[in-house]
């Protein structure tokens, strides 16, 4: 069952997920609204539910992250719930939606690529 507010995006955005406990790992953005972002990771990653993220789009020149929630993981990724619904964070939001259609900007950087090696799987459930 579907609970979303707001309207999905596709989008292709670079990102960047950092945890306190994990680091930095890279991602694709494949659709994000003002309530959230679907994040493809590599294949070996997985994210636990439930867990804070800070979602980083430094390849649009945005380098403050956003505070985010992961609400759901698959084979694929992980969905992410936006935590943060400041009027300015809003109007970034609508920026960063309109950026991602037209795909932002490339990076060198590959989809899942982990910052420190040792973080292979996050959690081991993946649930």
């Amino acid at each position: 069952m579907e609970h979303r507010w707001n309207e999905r995006k596709p989008v292709r955005l670079d990102v960047s997920l950092q945890s306190p406990l994990l680091g930095f790992i890279s991602g694709r953005a494949e659709n994000m609204s003002l309530g959230g972002i679907y994040v493809r990771l590599a294949p070996s990653l997985t994210l636990c539910r439930n867990a804070m993220v800070q979602v980083h789009f430094s390849d649009l020149g945005s380098d403050e992250p956003l505070p985010a929630l992961v609400v759901r993981c698959d084979e694929k990724g992980a969905a992410l719930m936006f935590t943060d619904f400041e009027e300015d964070t809003v109007a970034r939001l609508h920026r960063l939606i309109e950026e991602g259609k037209n795909g932002g900007r490339e990076r060198e950087k590959g989809v899942g690529q982990v910052a420190h090696p040792a973080f292979g799987v996050l959690c081991a459930n993946g649930h």
